[in-house]
């Protein structure tokens, strides 16, 4: 590592010379530990739902994948401190599991609630308590939707659809009651701005 540092400091100045000195230089940077955590584990889930057949949960996971490229990509190029590439990644950290959470059943769905602890975790350690808190209360934010959703859900189901069609009683859900991936991606922009509104309310509250 230190020889391509030393290669890097003898490239004529532009931008091929702070390219090859930003990605000989991140290994220092935690954000880069993170961002190459992120694309590993983000593209394993994209492998894991492709095979197992969940191709809506599969392809919102793939467009996550390009966005975790995007931000690897200007660490690389800006490898300076940013906290608003930190506050990025913290959203789609927690909202994509939030996300996730919503639209698969309990069993399927279970090791993503996994994922808030490490995301606080992750965070407490490598940016400070300050992101430790944030990271805290996104993923309290993102859980309490998933159980308030699941518990409303329910309730409505129940007044108004009455008991439960016996077609809809199987381990399958039915094809005409699946979730597309165009609604699914019609509801993330509304969940983003939930979790941005949850944390720093001032925009509409003052």
């Amino acid at each position: 590592m230190a020889a391509t540092e030393r290669f890097a400091d003898q490239l004529p100045p532009g931008r091929l010379q702070r390219l090859i000195g930003g990605i000989t230089r991140n290994h220092h940077n935690p954000e880069y530990a993170q961002g190459i955590t992120r694309f590993a584990v983000v593209g394993l889930a994209c492998l894991y739902f492709y095979a197992t057949h969940h191709a809506d949960i599969a392809r919102v996971l793939t467009l996550y994948l390009v966005f975790v490229l995007a931000m690897l990509v200007w660490l690389v190029v800006a490898p300076q401190q940013n906290h608003l590439r930190r506050t990025l990644g913290l959203i789609g950290d927690v909202g994509v599991p939030t996300a996730c959470l919503m639209a698969l059943d309990a069993e399927t769905g279970a090791p993503f609630v996994a994922l808030y602890l490490w995301v606080i975790t992750g965070y407490g350690i490598r940016f400070g308590v300050r992101y430790l808190l944030a990271a805290a209360m996104l993923s309290a934010l993102g859980f309490g939707l998933v159980v308030t959703a699941m518990a409303l859900l329910q309730m409505y189901g129940r007044i108004f659809n009455g008991p439960l069609n016996s077609r809809w009683a199987g381990p399958q859900t039915p094809p005409d009651m699946q979730i597309v991936s165009r609604e699914f991606l019609a509801a993330a922009p509304l969940l983003v701005v939930l979790l941005i509104l949850g944390v720093y309310p001032a925009p509409i509250m003052d």
